[in-house]
């Protein structure tokens, strides 16, 4: 889970609340309807029905209104993985808490799509964004460990670091690749999200359970 320097410090006053929830809900739908150009001061506050200065009292300047914004998809992002670990935690097997874990996580990141996708982006030539996306990496990471180690006795023992490290990686790859790209992108044929959670979970299970000596 992320850390607690990534969350927001939220406004004692109920008022004050409301209207920073509301600029950063209309930046979010600003930057999906436009891009990061769309993310001005003038049309952040003319869309949440606020006013300049609540706008710069909550975030400084627009770089204030891009951390908030991240650490608010960081939050959500640590509420996913919680939500991911709870559903795997009530199945009994590695099948189905695998499928359980990547359907929960797979379903946050095409709800936050859009917010993923402008961070992974833009904490490229932000050392502290950067790091504050590794951290919650590294959370993802943690948390899909601990549930496969709750199955420990499927995982082939040989070389179960590995095939766990590796199971993880095929998680997040599938992820980006959901952020970054439509099914059709990827092969030219369009995938449904059930079918791919399916998929992804059976052959995330098959890596697990490599026989010692294969590669």
């Amino acid at each position: 889970m992320p850390s607690r320097r990534l969350m927001i410090r939220q406004p004692k006053q109920a008022r004050a609340r409301e209207s920073m929830a509301r600029m950063l809900d209309a930046a979010e739908t600003l930057f999906a309807d436009g891009g990061e150009d769309a993310l001005t001061v003038e049309a952040v506050t003319t869309r949440a029905a606020t006013s300049v200065g609540s706008f710069y009292a909550r975030f400084g300047d627009r770089e204030g209104l891009l951390r908030a914004m991240h650490a608010r998809y960081l939050e959500n992002a640590a509420a996913a993985m919680r939500a991911a670990v709870d559903a795997a935690g009530r199945r009994t097997t590695l099948s189905s808490a695998v499928k359980a874990f990547v359907g929960v996580m797979c379903d946050a990141v095409h709800t936050h799509r859009d917010a993923s996708r402008f961070f992974i982006l833009h904490k490229a030539g932000d050392q502290q964004l950067r790091s504050m996306g590794i951290e919650a990496n590294r959370a993802l990471a943690n948390a899909f460990e601990a549930v496969l180690a709750r199955h420990a006795s499927q995982v082939g023992a040989s070389r179960r670091a590995v095939l766990v490290d590796t199971a993880v990686r095929l998680l997040f790859a599938m992820l980006i690749q959901h952020v970054m790209f439509a099914p059709e992108e990827v092969t030219g044929r369009a995938i449904g999200r059930k079918a791919a959670i399916a998929e992804i979970s059976r052959v995330i299970v098959a890596s697990l359970r490599a026989p010692p000596g294969s590669r």
